[in-house]
């Protein structure tokens, strides 16, 4: 598939019938599969760094003055003012590359996006409740209950075994509309507190909260009332 190709699909612009050929054909092409992986990365990234990072007001009004001062003559000044402009933006992509990863949430990010471009998403595939959560057993120290999501505009898919802090932990896969949402459970302590951080850097939208010995992870590019509600219903099914 070509670099465009790639692009529209990571981007949600690919209609229906290309977005299903284009599932099929990274199914068994590994190479596309990782720049998928990728490009999810990148768009995470730039979506944490959106609204962190601006030009100065300084280097703002320096560009009105100079459009001013040169209007109909040659663009002399332009270069000087765009170098500054892509070292303001290049600082940013560094910072946002090699910022500190802050935590529990950016490992519960990337588990998600790495879900969302693997070929293998799942280690167990059902829509039933009762098929996935035995699949568990023996391969995680807890347990866990998944709610009923029939009528709920909610749709298990799957769920897979994983390790968050070094823990194992337990992924589930929940589908609404064209979203995929993560739910992730893991024993309680495991990490730092995600409070501390709130999730919003990671891009996407997210829950998170304690219950007994468990502590859930809710995660996904829904819309935040959606990701709120589907955390609801696995905390009631929890408590």
């Amino acid at each position: 598939m070509t670099e465009t190709a790639r692009a529209a699909y990571v981007d949600g612009e690919s209609s229906g019938p290309d977005a299903a050929a284009f599932e099929l054909h990274l199914a068994t092409c590994p190479v596309c599969a990782a720049q998928v992986a990728l490009l999810l990365r990148m768009k995470r990234e730039m979506r944490a760094a959106r609204g962190r990072y601006a030009a100065p007001a300084a280097l703002r009004s320096t560009i009105r003055r100079q459009i001013a001062a040169d209007t109909g003559k040659p663009a002399r000044w332009l270069w000087p003012v765009l170098a500054t402009a892509c070292l303001v933006v290049l600082a940013a992509v560094l910072t946002v590359g090699f910022e500190p990863r802050q935590g529990v949430w950016n490992e519960v990010a990337d588990l998600h996006a790495s879900a969302l471009a693997s070929t293998n998403p799942y280690d167990v595939v059902s829509s039933d409740r009762h098929t996935v959560k035995p699949w568990f057993q023996g391969k995680i120290p807890f347990s866990f209950n998944i709610p009923e999501l029939g009528g709920t505009g909610y749709a298990l898919l799957g769920g897979r075994m994983v390790y968050l802090k070094q823990e194992p932990a337990a992924q589930l896969i929940v589908g609404m509309g064209q979203h995929r949402i993560s739910v992730l459970i893991v024993r309680a302590g495991v990490g730092a507190d995600p409070a501390m951080f709130g999730g919003g850097h990671t891009g996407f939208h997210t829950e998170s909260w304690r219950e007994g010995e468990l502590r859930f992870y809710v995660v996904g590019d829904a819309e935040e009332d959606a990701i709120r509600r589907l955390a609801e219903l696995i905390r009631k099914a929890n408590s």
